[in-house]
């Protein structure tokens, strides 16, 4: 999430309240419907944007086959222009049917949200984590870690957090004791990704090989008992299992650790950055 762009609407937001429509929008033209992905938007691309491309591409085999729209999206006005708060891949499906379908994109419905900002904020993430394409358990936690940075005006009580993302309470409680402690240290929670927040503790505690394979093989337990036989009988099975669950920049990283583990050459590409996420 870009805190400066989350400002720079609610003060937008703020100063044309006076000029703001009375009648409610009930259908948009597509090339009037605004995104903002940084604001209204959880979801990121490189943790789940194959599934994401997945989800646009049956969208767009929906329009072209029903030649029909797709529910209405969520929008929100601000300084007369209506953003997306809810439908982005929808949006995303509509755009690449524009040629072929150009009457749908005249008058496309939507939904006009008519609340406050941070109700706007906070309806995003709430849709967002909860619609058709649910957010990877990354993604809800970073979602969890930008809620705690926009201050309890958005989410009120960290129980509420829990409610919007999906992320368990016991867990938001350490995130906003890491958040305690960026603020204590002098530092700004904002400046750093939930990923950041996490390496930077990590340094502070005991990580050596004799944890991690503890907790290797603590994991390796509950996944005997979820898999069963499974796991061991069709490895194609538990390869896609982890795929789905790590999303691909994780799943590339796993595959160069046990390559490494096991002594096997594995060819890469010297220019390529693989990013870590660590949670």
């Amino acid at each position: 999430m870009n805190h400066n762009e989350v400002a720079l609407l609610e003060e937008r937001w703020i100063e044309t309240q006076h000029a703001r429509p009375t009648p409610q929008v009930r259908t948009l033209p597509l090339h009037d419907l605004i995104l903002a992905p940084e604001v209204f938007q959880g979801r990121m691309t490189e943790v789940s944007g194959h599934l994401q491309e997945d989800h646009t591409r049956d969208l767009v085999r929906g329009i072209k086959s029903a030649r029909t729209h797709l529910e209405p999206m969520t929008v929100f006005w601000i300084d007369g222009c209506y953003y997306i708060i809810d439908g982005h891949h929808r949006h995303a499906a509509y755009s690449r049917c524009e040629h072929d379908l150009p009457e749908l994109m005249v008058a496309i419905p939507v939904n006009e949200f008519t609340g406050t900002f941070h109700e706007a904020v906070i309806l995003s993430a709430t849709a967002n984590t909860k619609n058709k394409l649910p957010m990877s358990v990354i993604e809800k936690r970073q979602k969890a870690w930008d809620l705690l940075n926009l201050g309890k005006d958005f989410y009120g009580t960290q129980t509420n957090i829990t409610a919007i993302t999906g992320v368990s309470k016991n867990t938001v409680g350490k995130y906003k004791k890491l958040h305690d402690e960026c603020l204590e240290e002098g530092s700004d929670p904002k400046s750093y990704s939930l990923q950041e927040v996490i390496c930077n503790a990590r340094e502070d505690v005991e990580y050596n090989e004799v944890w991690e394979d503890m907790q290797a093989q603590a994991k390796a337990n509950i996944l005997r008992r979820v898999m069963g036989p499974v796991g061991r009988s069709h490895p194609e099975v538990m390869a896609k299992v982890m795929m789905l669950y790590l999303g691909e920049a994780l799943a590339e990283i796993l595959v160069e650790d046990m390559a490494h583990q096991l002594g096997m050459p594995l060819k890469v590409d010297e220019d390529e950055e693989w990013e870590d996420i660590p949670f």
